[in-house]
């Protein structure tokens, strides 16, 4: 299949929208890449569609330190039902996470519309597609790697804007260096 022109970013555009609808679907709904949820494997089904049987089941015997519940099952024991702050924390971090991937491909086809519809032209579209890729640091710091401005984060911020100073100043020691000779030679 071969397109020319701007039908090469549309379809580019739209595959990209199609993969991202279909991973928010699956993450909504709890399913993994195979398309095994939790329910099957509660059922005693496994990943790979072959039946559990009663001896491949959990069992449920009891642990140092966990409580039996009048149903057998000990709170220390994997099969326990989710608690409801721990199924919200959850739902809240795949919508993050949703949210990330959706902003993360929403500038980058932006990024690539400036540049191969020319939208802007020359140190414009520099300018534009620099933006574009601080945007998108902030988008990974943020959804993927959970950083943000409360106190418990704010060691893990401190690390990051150190390392982004001394990556910085190396970078800038050495075009400082590279361009001083360049002039010397000139």
């Amino acid at each position: 299949m071969t397109t020319q022109g701007p039908a090469k970013g549309i379809v580019l555009l739209k595959a990209a929208g199609a993969a991202a609808l279909i991973g928010l679907a699956r993450m909504l709904s709890g399913r993994s890449a195979l398309g095994h949820g939790r329910r099957d494997q509660e059922a005693g089904v496994l990943s790979d569609g072959v039946d559990a049987g009663p001896s491949r089941r959990p069992t449920t015997k009891r642990r140092l330190g966990s409580v039996l519940r009048p149903n057998g099952v000990g709170h220390g024991s994997s099969d326990r039902p989710r608690s409801g702050d721990e199924s919200r924390a959850k739902r809240r971090d795949l919508m993050t996470y949703g949210i990330g991937y959706t902003l993360a491909l929403l500038l980058t086809g932006t990024a690539f519309a400036v540049v191969t519809w020319k939208w802007a032209a020359g140190a414009t579209a520099l300018g534009i597609i620099f933006a574009l890729a601080l945007v998108q640091a902030v988008v990974h710091f943020r959804c993927f790697l959970h950083v943000d401005l409360r106190r418990s984060s704010r060691d893990d911020l401190q690390l990051i804007l150190f390392s982004v100073l001394i990556i910085g100043l190396m970078v800038g020691g050495t075009l400082v260096v590279l361009l001083n000779l360049r002039m010397r030679m000139m």
